[in-house]
């Protein structure tokens, strides 16, 4: 798994599953065909100084679990509202909600302080032996965090437009805490970082691609790479308009890269994008709805289009119909997965 990420040929092509797509029953057949789990996990808790958090839980008219969380920071009050559901957590209201919150915001953001859980990483780590491997939270760049997780794509748009040295200030308490988290992330047992991930092209573009996101990539990939940790980029959407600019970068590994039919990037296509930085292929979700043979059918397809298949990672990091076909993939990749494949004639 570590050779694959790292560009590197090992003695076949490695099956990697999340453990948040798996269910207990799932587990005995996949780690018989040899497959490894990704254990999601952190190597730091978030604190915050000199800010209260209270947590309210509440239920909607439709009867689901709600969350508002509210952060009193000496600026002002902050609040976000979250529905979770089905492995997933929905913001329903976001941090921003108007240009008076920004001094708010970058309080909070110069508040937040990260405290080391190696141990409990550690034994993530281990959970799996040799199976195993633990993938700590990743830590996107800050324009990801204005866009997705504190404005959302309206805002942001309307703000970047009439305010935009105010984008520029919160980007600049992002990055400071940014830089914290990854402190705190190189001096930890993790192997593997993902340090950047869901960049939306169509929103972002190539101008502030180059402008926010790269520098950042390339600022934690040095740090990471001087401490022996393997970076990467979680890219589960459509990856052919930027798949130059990320060839450009220092990235190790493309994470959760998705083929046809379900994203616009081929196999093939892409391992000639990204040559060189390992390929952690998320099988794409859709093929399961066509059953078990289907599902053999495209693996063979992928392994064909990977020849001779090095830096090649066939997983799992998406929600699936079924898990009904993960074993008979992970066994498949396990007998047909030798290195180096044979050309496709």
């Amino acid at each position: 798994m570590l050779t694959a990420w790292a560009g590197g040929m090992p003695d076949r092509v490695p099956v990697a599953i999340w453990h948040t797509r798996l269910f207990p029953p799932d587990y005995p057949p996949l780690l018989e065909a040899e497959a490894c789990i990704i254990v999601r996990s952190n190597v730091y808790r978030i604190e915050y100084a000199d800010t209260a958090v209270e947590t309210e839980t509440f239920t909607d008219p439709e009867g689901h679990p709600r969350t508002r969380t509210t952060f009193h920071t000496p600026a002002g009050d902050l609040a976000t509202v979250t529905l979770f559901r089905q492995a997933t957590t929905w913001t329903l209201q976001r941090l921003f909600r108007g240009p008076a919150d920004y001094d708010a915001l970058i309080a909070l953001t110069e508040a937040t302080r990260f405290a080391p859980t190696y141990e409990q990483f550690a034994a993530d780590d281990a959970r799996h032996g040799e199976q195993g491997l633990a993938r700590p939270a990743p830590i996107r760049t800050p324009m990801y965090d204005i866009i997705h997780e504190i404005m959302g794509v309206e805002a942001f748009s309307v703000e970047l437009t009439e305010r935009p040295e105010r984008i520029d200030a919160l980007y600049d308490a992002l990055l400071a805490r940014r830089r914290r988290a990854l402190a705190v992330l190189a001096d930890s047992p993790a192997r593997i970082a993902v340090i950047e991930g869901n960049v939306c092209f169509e929103i972002v573009g190539p101008e502030r691609f180059r402008r926010y996101h790269y520098p950042a990539i390339e600022e934690a990939c040095a740090l990471c790479r001087g401490r022996g940790i393997l970076t990467g980029a979680h890219l589960d959407s459509n990856c052919r308009a930027m798949a130059p600019l990320i060839a450009a970068t220092s990235l190790d590994c493309i994470e959760a890269f998705t083929p046809p039919p379900d994203c616009d990037l081929p196999v093939a296509d892409a391992r000639r994008a990204w040559a060189g930085k390992g390929l952690f292929l998320n099988f794409p979700s859709s093929v399961h709805l066509s059953g078990r043979e289907a599902v053999l059918a495209r693996c063979r397809q992928i392994l064909s289009e990977s020849a001779p298949g090095e830096a090649l990672i066939v997983g799992v990091t998406e929600d699936t119909p079924t898990n009904e076909y993960l074993a008979p993939l992970a066994r498949l990749v396990r007998d047909e997965g030798r290195l180096p494949l044979a050309n496709p004639p």
